[in-house]
C-alpha cells in the first residue's frame, strides 16, 4: 500500500496543533481506507490498525473512504501521534 497525505483545515499546520483551542478542535489521527482495501485486510469503519511507515509504527482508528484509489492509505498530515512532515510512500497496514 502506497500513503497519501490528508490535509485538514485543523491540525495540519505545523504551528496549529500547539495552539489549545485549535488542538481541541483538530480530529484525532486515522487511516483512511478504500472499503475494499479495508475488507482485504479484515478491518471495518471505527476498527484498531498499526500503521508502519519507515521503521515507525502507529495505532490509528479506521476510516473508510470510498474517493480513495485502490491500494492507497490516507493519513492526516501533523495530527499526533502522526509527524507533522507528510507519511507518503510504502506502508503496512494491519488488524491492531
Amino acid at each position: 500500500l502506497r500513503a497519501v497525505p490528508l490535509y485538514h483545515a485543523l491540525g495540519s499546520e505545523r504551528l496549529s496543533a500547539l495552539a489549545p483551542g485549535v488542538a481541541r478542535a483538530a480530529p484525532g489521527a486515522y487511516v483512511a481506507l478504500r472499503p475494499e482495501d479495508a475488507e482485504t485486510l479484515g478491518l471495518g469503519e471505527g476498527d484498531e490498525a498499526t500503521v508502519t511507515a519507515s521503521g515507525s509504527s502507529f495505532r490509528l482508528a479506521v476510516r473508510l473512504r470510498p474517493s480513495l484509489s485502490r491500494g492507497t492509505v490516507g493519513l492526516p498530515v501533523g495530527l499526533p501521534p502522526l509527524p507533522p512532515s507528510p507519511i507518503v510512500g510504502a506502508v503496512q497496514v494491519a488488524k491492531a
